[in-house]
């Protein structure tokens, strides 16, 4: 079976949080916004999808701040949001939020 080769350079990608500690996405292709809550993320992702991004990454500490906003996000807009979980403690805050969507979609 062939695998199909992904051009990543045509890819429009943001990651929002500490730029410190997102350093290392820019070898992958990603712009780099630094963010210190989920208002602000939000109004950088509103212009991100203006601006034809199609993946954003957020530092699970901002993410985290407001479930409910951060779910008001992740259904307002058609790019990717994705959870990077940071690396010295792990809230399962993504694994949680993903359940959520799934019990709504399914009626639960």
């Amino acid at each position: 079976m062939k695998m199909a080769k992904i051009d990543m350079e045509d890819k429009k990608l943001a990651a929002l949080g500490n730029k410190k500690e997102l350093l290392p996405l820019i070898s992958l292709g990603f712009r780099l916004f630094d963010c210190k809550n989920l208002e602000e993320a939000e109004d950088l992702i509103k212009n991100l999808s203006a601006q034809g991004y199609e993946m954003v990454i957020i530092a699970e500490n901002i993410a985290q701040t407001n479930q409910k906003l951060f779910l008001k996000i992740i259904k307002s807009f058609p790019l990717a949001i994705l959870v990077l979980p940071q690396h010295k403690t792990r809230s399962n805050f993504a694994k949680n939020t993903v359940k959520k969507i799934i019990k709504e979609a399914v009626g639960f």
